[in-house]
C-alpha cells in the first residue's frame, strides 16, 4: 500500500513546461503525484492518470495543487478535501496501531507529517462544514499530543474545535475525554475534571461505553494528581476493569496500571504496586509497545526509590528516559529527571541533583506543563530540595539549579544519562531549543 502524501497536478497543453514537471517528479520520490485527466464529476471525483502514461501522452504546465500553490474555484476545494481526508485517515490508522509493534514507526511518520496535519486542521477550523471532521482528527491524534511533547498544541486544537463543533456526537464525546487527559497532563486539573464529567454524562446518555470508560479514567487521573488516594483507587480500578472487559489491548489499560500503582505505592501497598507494574511491563513487552512501557518502568523506579533501592531506581529511571527521549515525551522526560535528582541527592551528589531539578523545572514551564499537580507536590521532591540546599548552601544551590535550567532538552537528557555535554560542569546562562516535533500553532 502506497502511504505517501498525494499531490494533485492540473495541466494544460503547453509543452514547454513538460521537462520541468518531470524533473520535479524524479526529485521527489517521497510524494505520490496524481494528474487530473478531466473535470470533476458531480460527486466531486477528479479522474486522474498515472505519471508514466502522462509522460507519453500529455504535455503539462506548472499549475500545481497541493501544499504549494492554491488557485480559486471548485478544484481548490476538492483538492483540500482530499488532502484533509488523507491525513485524517493517517491519524486514525496511527491511533489503531499505537499499542503495537509499529508504534515507533507511526510516531516517526506522524511527526514527519505534522506540517500537513496542521494544514488540514486549520482548513477544517476555517470552514464550518468541516468542523466535525477537524474535531475527529484532533481527538484521533491524542497519542501524538500526549507522547510527543505536544500537549499545548493538542489542547489548542481540541479547545477550538470543541467551541465550534457543539452538536452532540460520538466524536465530540470522545474529544471531551481527550481534551481532559491533555489538560491533566498540563496540570489544569479543574478543566480536566469539567471535561471528564461532561464526557461521562454524554457517554452515559449515548450509551457510549468506550467514552464513559475513558472519562472515568481521566477522573481517576485527576484524583491521583490531587493525592485523593481513595477516589483515585476507586476510579482507576473501575476504569481498568472496563478496559479489561473490552478484551482488547487498550492504551487506557497500559497507562492505567502504572497510574494505579502510583497510588498504591503512596498508600504503602508496595507489593500491590509492583504486581501492577510487572503486569504492565510484561504486556507491553509482549505487544512490542514502548511508550506505555516507559511509564511503567519510571513508576517502578519511584517504587524502588521508596523502598531504598537506589541502584534499581537509578537504572529504571534511565531506562525510561532513553525511551522517552526517542518519543520526545517531555512530560515523561521531566519526571525522569526528577527521579534521577532524588536519587542523586540521596547518594550525596548534590550538584547533580540541583542541576537535574533545574532542568526538570525549565522543561515543565517551557513546554506548557504545570509543576503543580505533578512532582512538585510530592514529598520526595521537597526532601530532595531540602537535602540539596543543606549540602550546597543557598548560593551554590541557586548556581547549580540555574546551570540545569540553562540546558536545552537534549542536553538535559544527555547529562542525566551520563553522556558528554559541552560546557558542563560550570555551565551558566540559559538557552532554548525548539520543541522536538515543531512549533506550537499561532
Amino acid at each position: 500500500m502506497d502511504d505517501r502524501p498525494r499531490v494533485l497536478v492540473v495541466y494544460q497543453h503547453l509543452p514547454h513546461y513538460r521537462s520541468g514537471v518531470f524533473a520535479e517528479l524524479e526529485s521527489r520520490p517521497d510524494v505520490a503525484y496524481e494528474f487530473a485527466a478531466g473535470t470533476a464529476s458531480r460527486d466531486g471525483t477528479i479522474p486522474t492518470i498515472a505519471p508514466a502514461l502522462l509522460r507519453r501522452f500529455y504535455p503539462l504546465t506548472n499549475h500545481w495543487f497541493g501544499p504549494f500553490l492554491w488557485q480559486s474555484g471548485l478544484l481548490k476545494v476538492l483538492v483540500r478535501e482530499r488532502h484533509r481526508d488523507f491525513y485524517l485517515r493517517r491519524a486514525r490508522d496511527g491511533e489503531v496501531a499505537w499499542a503495537g509493534r509499529a508504534q515507533f514507526e507511526w510516531y516517526r511518520r506522524l511527526v514527519h507529517d505534522l506540517p500537513n496535519l496542521r494544514v488540514a486542521l486549520r482548513y477544517c477550523l476555517r470552514r464550518p462544514a468541516e468542523h466535525e471532521q477537524g474535531l475527529l482528527m484532533a481527538c484521533s491524534l491524542w497519542y501524538l499530543w500526549l507522547a510527543a511533547g505536544l500537549a499545548r498544541e493538542g489542547r489548542h486544537y481540541l479547545e477550538r474545535f470543541l467551541k465550534v463543533a457543539t452538536a452532540p456526537s460520538a466524536t465530540r464525546t470522545k474529544a471531551l475525554w481527550v481534551c481532559a487527559a491533555v489538560a491533566a497532563t498540563q496540570g489544569d486539573l479543574e478543566q480536566a475534571r469539567r471535561h471528564a464529567h461532561a464526557c461521562v454524562s454524554r457517554a452515559e446518555h449515548e450509551r457510549d461505553l468506550a467514552a464513559a470508560g475513558y472519562g472515568r479514567h481521566v477522573l481517576g487521573t485527576v484524583a491521583m494528581l490531587e493525592h485523593d488516594d481513595q477516589t483515585a483507587i476507586n476510579r482507576l480500578t473501575e476504569a481498568i476493569g472496563w478496559h479489561r472487559a473490552t478484551g482488547e489491548l487498550t492504551p487506557g489499560l497500559l497507562v492505567g496500571l502504572p497510574q494505579l500503582a502510583v497510588v498504591y505505592d503512596r498508600t504503602g501497598e508496595r507489593q500491590q504496586a509492583r504486581d501492577l507494574l510487572n503486569e504492565a511491563i510484561t504486556v507491553c513487552n509482549e505487544a512490542g509497545e514502548l511508550w506505555a512501557r516507559s511509564i511503567a518502568v519510571h513508576v517502578l523506579g519511584v517504587v524502588d526509590y521508596g523502598a531504598g533501592d537506589l541502584d534499581a531506581a537509578w537504572a529504571h529511571a534511565r531506562d525510561a528516559l532513553r525511551t522517552k527521549r526517542v518519543f520526545g515525551d517531555v512530560t515523561g522526560i521531566a519526571m525522569c529527571l526528577e527521579l534521577l535528582a532524588w536519587v542523586s541527592a540521596k547518594r550525596g551528589d548534590a550538584v547533580r541533583a540541583a542541576r537535574l531539578l533545574g532542568a526538570a523545572q525549565e522543561n515543565w514551564s517551557l513546554y506548557g506543563l504545570a509543576h503543580a499537580g505533578h512532582v512538585g507536590d510530592m514529598p520526595q521532591h521537597h526532601e530532595c530540595e531540602r537535602i540539596t540546599r543543606q549540602a550546597l548552601g543557598e548560593a551554590a544551590y541557586a548556581d547549580a539549579f540555574e546551570e540545569g535550567r540553562g540546558l536545552d532538552l537534549s542536553d538535559a537528557i544527555a547529562y542525566a544519562l551520563g553522556e558528554a555535554v559541552p560546557g558542563m560542569p560550570g555551565r551558566k546562562g540559559r538557552h532554548r531549543t525548539p520543541r522536538p516535533a515543531g512549533p506550537a500553532p499561532a
